[in-house]
């Protein structure tokens, strides 16, 4: 409940690297599961290499917690995690392309929307396409 945006961007990352390098997984948990009190990308290689230690099982448990936390998101918040087709391109390059978005494309805000609570970005974003679509429901109507 508590993670932020950067650390639900960074794992949706590694979850798609995981398809090319099963490793990959280590630095996934690796961003949820760090030593210090607070996140930072910088600490994920260090913390990755102690996550390399546990054995397979533990991390698979690990990970298969947070595949139901992303579906409890989805539950949550529907609009955010409709999907609406096929996942195309680059989860990365998709994540900063948000980014961008919640900051309102100022540079200066972007480090602040990383380092806000996820449940924040989630909220905004859900609001956001509620309103598109009363707004498009109205539209349509006259």
């Amino acid at each position: 409940m508590d993670i932020t945006y950067e650390q639900f961007a960074l794992p949706q990352h590694y979850q798609d690297c995981i398809k090319q390098d099963a490793q990959q997984i280590d630095y996934l948990l690796a961003v949820l599961f760090h030593r210090k009190k607070a996140f930072s990308a910088n600490d994920v290689e260090s913390d990755a290499r102690i996550i390399r230690r546990l054995n397979p099982e533990k991390k698979m448990l690990l990970y298969w917690f947070y595949l139901g936390c992303i579906q409890w998101f989805g539950d949550l918040y529907p609009r955010v995690f409709s999907g609406g087709g096929k996942a195309t391109g680059n989860i990365y390059e998709a994540q900063l392309r948000i980014i961008d978005s919640l900051a309102g494309s100022d540079m200066t805000k972007k480090p602040a929307v990383r380092k806000g609570l996820l449940l924040d970005a989630l909220v905004s974003m859900e609001e956001t396409i509620r309103r598109q679509e009363e707004a498009e429901e109205h539209n349509h109507k006259k």
